[in-house]
């Protein structure tokens, strides 16, 4: 298998993999009551429940986004601009923990300090679980990134070859 080639299929499997991860989220956001209830038991007040939106999710999105763009660019037939996905990758990868944890704190203090124990408790439960769910969106990040490392190599290397 040549390396164009390689690429392409490495850029396949990682937007397979974004695209499990944004299933997985949308399937968690829409069964939010059943995973509280796993949670608490029988003790859980079902009257009571509020839908929880993580506003760490938005990075995750635009990270997605980037991923599917970066996938995008390695298997359009124009190649323009070969370092493009790269650049557009690594800075994803390095800037999406730090900006996942800071919406996330400053989620959980304003939670905290607006709701209550009660909806603290609610976020904080769901969050756990959607943050498991990140796995996948790493992943499929990383093998967008070591596919469009390869990529931009590749090309730098048939050129200097011809």
């Amino acid at each position: 298998m040549n390396v164009i080639k390689s690429v392409k299929v490495a850029a396949i499997i990682s937007q397979a993999i974004l695209m499990l991860w944004l299933l997985l989220t949308v399937t968690a956001y829409l069964f939010q009551r059943k995973i509280q209830l796993l949670y608490e038991g029988g003790s859980f007040n079902t009257e009571a429940f509020e839908n929880v939106f993580v506003f760490a999710h938005i990075p995750q999105l635009l990270a997605f986004a980037a991923g599917m763009i970066v996938n995008y660019l390695m298997l359009n037939k124009k190649r323009s601009f070969r370092l493009a996905p790269v650049i557009i990758i690594s800075i994803t990868a390095a800037l999406l923990p730090l900006l996942n944890r800071f919406c996330l704190n400053g989620q959980l203090v304003f939670t905290a300090h607006l709701g209550g124990s009660d909806k603290l408790s609610v976020f904080s439960q769901f969050c756990e679980v959607t943050e498991m769910l990140m796995y996948p969106l790493f992943a499929g990040l990383i093998i967008a990134l070591a596919a469009s490392a390869v990529y931009a190599y590749s090309k730098r290397n048939l050129r200097k070859q011809q």
